[in-house]
């Protein structure tokens, strides 16, 4: 502890970013950089990593290598709408309201200890990305500087595990439906194999959206008796 009580932060790693988030994962590093912390290229040798961009699964062995472990961001309030494409679902489907989360990396997919989440309101006009850069980026650095300070002033980082209701995950949104007047169903499948339930993929339907939703809804009644079947214990 410092002076004051503040915490003496040290180091903090962050994660390789795609170039069209870099000017994201920097405006997250200054975030860290603001509250005294330091570049690190190693996350051996790091209190933190930051991963502001994640577009992969990261081995035990790199995000346990922090201190304290490994801050993954995702546009959306988890746990509702884990998954890498949670913005085009919520576009999509015409949300009014979703969030983002800091949340700490553990072995599942976006499931995770909550360290910080802020709302978004959702805005029609706006496109996926344009949500992307305009609402869910600003809303992403605000809520790591809340996490920040929260440290700052508690001396330990914020780990609410995530509630057990309200799940829902959904895999890639199909490109090839971004077209107006189609329509898409994704239903997940899953395998119980020894007592655990793991996902096997997504079958996609796609339909003319001028049908109706009695037609969507029947698609997903069809899906849902069919991936049903394979619900079954496994060797």
């Amino acid at each position: 502890m410092g002076a004051m009580g503040e915490v003496i932060a040290g180091s903090y790693f962050c994660h390789p970013v795609p170039t069209y988030a870099a000017e994201f994962a920097a405006r997250c590093c200054e975030v860290f950089e603001d509250a005294g912390y330091r570049r690190s290229d190693d996350p051996h040798w790091s209190a933190v990593a930051i991963a502001p961009c994640l577009t992969r699964k990261l081995s035990e062995s790199v995000w346990r290598a922090p201190n304290w472990g490994t801050l993954i961001f995702h546009p959306s309030a988890l746990p509702y709408l884990r998954g890498p494409d949670a913005i085009q679902w919520a576009v999509r489907e015409r949300h009014a309201l979703s969030g983002v989360t800091w949340f700490w990396c553990d072995e599942g997919l976006d499931t995770g200890a909550i360290c910080s989440q802020l709302p978004v309101v959702m805005d029609p006009a706006r496109s996926a990305r344009e949500h992307y850069v305009e609402l869910f980026q600003p809303a992403g650095v605000e809520a790591l500087q809340s996490a920040i300070d929260y440290f700052r002033r508690e001396g330990r980082w914020r780990r609410v595990p995530q509630p057990s209701h309200g799940v829902r995950y959904e895999s890639y949104f199909p490109r090839e439906a971004r077209t107006e007047g189609v329509g898409v169903v994704v239903h997940p499948v899953y395998l119980r194999r020894n007592g655990r339930i793991v996902h096997q993929g997504d079958i996609t339907v796609q339909y003319d959206r001028s049908l109706g939703s009695p037609v969507e809804q029947r698609i997903e009644k069809l899906l849902s008796d069919v991936t049903r079947m394979f619900n079954m214990d496994g060797a």
